[in-house]
C-alpha cells in the first residue's frame, strides 16, 4: 500500500528530530564557533566576543551531553527492560519482520525529542512564547511519529519522553562535574547490560546492531568529556564546575577567560583571545578525531557483525 499522509509526515519528523542528527548538528556548530569568533566582532570587541563564544560553546556541549543519554543510556535501558517493539509487518518475501531493533523500551527518539523540546521551553532562545509552544509540539509530534511508524508502542514513547524531560531538568540543575559521573555510569551500564545479554547476536551489515549503536554514542561521550575539560581548565577553572549549567548561563562571569586574568596587563585583548582560540582549535580537532575513530569503529561493528 502507498504511504498515507501521516506516514509521510512521520518520515519527515524522523529524519530531522532523532538523537544522531541532533548530536551531529550541535557538534558541527561547536566546530564552527572559531569561524564566528574570528569574524567581524573580533576586531570590534575581541575579549567580549571570545567570552560570548565560550558561553555558547558551553550551551552546545551540555546539549550534546544530554543527547548522549539517548545514544548510550537508552541502549543500556533497552537491555534492562528487554521489551520488544510492537509491530510485526509483512515483508516482500511473504513473511513478517519486526520494525526497528530488537528492543524498544524506552524510545530513544521520544527521549531526544523531549530533551530538545524541554531545551526550547527552558531556554526560549529567540521568542520565549513561540519557543515553548514549539518545544511542547516537538515532544508530541515525535511520540506520534514513533507510534505511527510502528517502531514503538504508546507506553514506550511515553516512558522515553518522561525520562527525557527528567534528564533535562537533572542535567541543567546539577553541578557540571556530574557530566563526568554521568559518562562513567553510561559507559559501565552499556558494557555490562549489553555483554551480559546472550540474545544479542547480529548478522553482518545489520543496521540494528546495538553494539554499533553503543560505540556510536561512546564517540560523543569522549568528545564531550575532552571538550568540557578544556572548557573549564581554560575558562573559569574547575572550581566553576561546582555550579550548575542553569546557574552558569545567568552568571557568565564565572566562566570568564583565565587569559584575561593572567595577561591583561601585558598583552592586548586581541593577542589574548587569538592565542586562546588557536589552542582551543587544535584541541577541538584532536577531540573530533577521537570521536571520529569511535564512529568509524561503530560502522565496522555494523559491517562485520562484531560481538
Amino acid at each position: 500500500m502507498p504511504p498515507g499522509g501521516l506516514t509521510l509526515l512521520a518520515d519527515l519528523i524522523q529524519d530531522w528530530i532523532n538523537p544522531r542528527f541532533l548530536a551531529q548538528v550541535a557538534t558541527i556548530f561547536i566546530g564552527l564557533l572559531p569561524v564566528v569568533f574570528f569574524g567581524g566582532r573580533l576586531r570590534a570587541q575581541p575579549l567580549a566576543s571570545y567570552e560570548h563564544t565560550q558561553l555558547v560553546k558551553l550551551h552546545l556541549l551540555n546539549f550534546v551531553h544530554r543527547m548522549t543519554y539517548t545514544l548510550v543510556l537508552d541502549v543500556a535501558l533497552y537491555n534492562a527492560f528487554r521489551q520488544s517493539r510492537p509491530c510485526l509487518c509483512p515483508t516482500s518475501s511473504g513473511g513478517y519482520a519486526r520494525v526497528g531493533s530488537m528492543y524498544g523500551m524506552p524510545s530513544g527518539d521520544a527521549m531526544s525529542g523531549a530533551i530538545f523540546g524541554a531545551w526550547l521551553m527552558d531556554e526560549g532562545p529567540i521568542f520565549p512564547v513561540g519557543a515553548r509552544v514549539t518545544g511542547f509540539l516537538t515532544m508530541i509530534l515525535v511520540c506520534v511519529e514513533r507510534v505511527a511508524l510502528g517502531k514503538h508502542s504508546i507506553g514506550q514513547v511515553t516512558t522515553g519522553a518522561a525520562i527525557g524531560v527528567l534528564l533535562h531538568i537533572y542535567s541543567t540543575r546539577t553541578p557540571q562535574w556530574t557530566i563526568y559521573l554521568d559518562n562513567v555510569i553510561q559507559v559501565v551500564l552499556g558494557f555490562v547490560l549489553l555483554f551480559s545479554n546472550p540474545a544479542l547476536v547480529f548478522a553482518d551489515n545489520d543496521s540494528n546492531n546495538l553494539f554499533s549503536w553503543l560505540f556510536w554514542g561512546f564517540g560523543f561521550i569522549v568528545f564531550v568529556t575532552m571538550m568540557i575539560t578544556w572548557q573549564f581548565a581554560h575558562n573559569g577553572g574547575f572550581t566553576a564546575m561546582r555550579n550548575s549549567f542553569h546557574y552558569l548561563k545567568t552568571h557568565p562571569q564565572c566562566i570568564s577567560s583565565q587569559q584575561k586574568q593572567d595577561y591583561e596587563q601585558v598583552q592586548p585583548d586581541t593577542m589574548i583571545t587569538v592565542a586562546a582560540q588557536e589552542g582551543e582549535i587544535f584541541f577541538t580537532i584532536i577531540s573530533a578525531l577521537c570521536m571520529a575513530f569511535l564512529l568509524y569503529l561503530s560502522n565496522v561493528i555494523t559491517q562485520y557483525g562484531w560481538f
